[in-house]
C-alpha cells in the first residue's frame, strides 16, 4: 500500500516546519508506506526552504497558479506515482495530527473512495468555525447536496483521504479552490463517500495565504457554486432537448390532423406555431448540450495529456523538482 501525504502550500513559512513535522510524528508507524510532498505554489517566503529542512521532498510551481491548480498537480503526481491512497492536508497547522490519523484510519478501514473530514457533524465543534465560513459552506453545501443528489455536511474542508478509482477520476478546472469542485464531480460520479467528524483549529490572527480574507473567499466561493449551479441547470435542461422536440413534433403532427379534419389552418395556428417553437427550443437546447459535451471532453483529455507526460518526468533526485 502507498499513499502520497500532499501539502499544498503558499507563503506558510510561520507553519510549515511544524506541521510536516507533526505529521510525520503521529503517522510514524505508516512510515514505511507513506510519502509527505510539499507542493509550493511560488512562494515568496522561506517556505521551501524550512520544508526541505525537514527531509521531504518538494515539488515547486516556478508560477503563483492558484490552490485549484496546486491541487491538479497533486493528482497528477499520485497517477503518475501510481499510489492506492491520496491525503491532503492544509499546510497552516489547522488540521491536528491526530484528527488527520483518525481520517487516515477510517478511510483505509472503510469501503469508501473518498473520505471527508467535517467540521459540522458534531455540533459542539461546529461552533469553532467562524460565522461567516460556516454560513459560506451552507449555502456551498445545499448547492452540491442539490446538484448531486447526495448531502455531504461540509463540502469546503481540505483534509480528504481519496482511494486510486476517486483521484484518478477528478478532472479540477478552477484555479482558486478545489473542494467544491472535485467533491460535486466524484459524488455526480457516484463514489462512496463517508464523513468523519473532526475538531478544526482557528487562528484569530492570522488569514490563509491560499484563501485570503474572508471577504476574498467568501466572494470567490459563491462564485465557483454559482458556476456550478449554472452548469447544473443547464444541463438538465439540454438533457431534456429531446423531449422538447418530441413535443414538437407531437403538436406538429396534431396541427396537420386537425387542419386537414377541418379543411382549414386558421384555426389550428396557435398548434402549428407552438410545436414549431417547441421542437426549436428543444433542437437548439441539443446542439448547444453537444457542444458542452465535447468541450467537457476536450478538457478531461488535455488532464490527461498533462498527467501522461508528468508521468514521463525523471524521478526527483534532489527532494526538489521544479516545472
Amino acid at each position: 500500500m502507498r499513499i502520497l501525504l500532499g501539502i499544498p502550500c503558499f507563503n506558510e513559512q510561520a507553519q510549515i516546519s511544524q506541521t510536516i513535522l507533526e505529521l510525520a510524528s503521529e503517522l510514524e508507524d505508516f512510515s514505511s508506506s507513506i510519502q509527505i510532498i510539499v507542493f509550493d505554489d511560488a512562494s515568496t517566503d522561506d517556505s521551501v526552504q524550512l520544508s526541505l529542512n525537514t527531509g521531504v521532498m518538494v515539488h515547486v510551481s516556478r508560477t503563483n497558479r492558484g490552490l485549484g491548480e496546486n491541487f491538479h498537480k497533486i493528482i497528477t503526481h499520485a497517477v503518475a506515482g501510481n499510489y492506492d491512497y491520496l491525503l491532503t492536508v492544509d499546510a497552516d497547522g489547522q488540521f491536528p495530527p491526530q484528527e488527520v490519523r483518525k481520517i487516515l484510519l477510517s478511510a483505509l478501514e472503510s469501503e469508501s473512495d473518498v473520505t471527508l473530514a467535517s467540521r459540522f457533524l458534531n455540533k459542539e465543534w461546529s461552533l469553532d468555525v467562524p460565522k461567516a465560513r460556516a454560513r459560506g459552506n451552507r449555502i456551498v453545501r445545499k448547492i452540491v447536496n442539490l446538484i448531486s443528489g447526495k448531502k455531504v455536511s461540509d463540502a469546503t474542508c481540505g483534509l480528504r483521504v481519496y482511494n486510486r478509482s476517486a483521484f484518478s477520476l477528478l478532472y479540477p478546472t478552477e484555479k482558486f479552490s478545489y473542494t467544491i469542485e472535485s467533491i460535486t464531480q466524484l459524488l455526480l460520479a457516484k463514489m462512496k463517500v463517508h464523513e468523519v467528524p473532526i475538531r478544526v483549529l482557528y487562528f484569530e490572527d492570522r488569514n490563509s495565504t491560499i484563501s485570503g480574507s474572508l471577504f476574498k473567499y467568501g466572494m470567490k466561493t459563491i462564485g465557483i457554486a454559482s458556476r456550478l449551479m449554472f452548469s447544473f441547470a443547464l444541463t438538465r435542461l439540454l438533457r431534456k432537448s429531446t423531449w422538447l422536440m418530441f413535443i414538437g413534433v407531437v403538436l406538429e403532427v396534431l396541427f396537420l390532423y386537425q387542419s386537414e379534419k377541418s379543411g382549414q389552418f386558421s384555426g389550428n395556428l396557435y398548434l402549428g406555431l407552438s410545436g414549431a417553437m417547441v421542437f426549436l427550443i428543444g433542437l437548439a437546447s441539443f446542439f448547444f448540450y453537444l457542444i458542452s459535451s465535447k468541450l467537457d471532453q476536450n478538457i478531461k483529455m488535455n488532464l490527461k495529456t498533462q498527467r501522461l507526460l508528468i508521468a514521463k518526468e525523471p524521478v526527483c533526485q534532489d527532494c526538489i523538482q521544479k516545472d
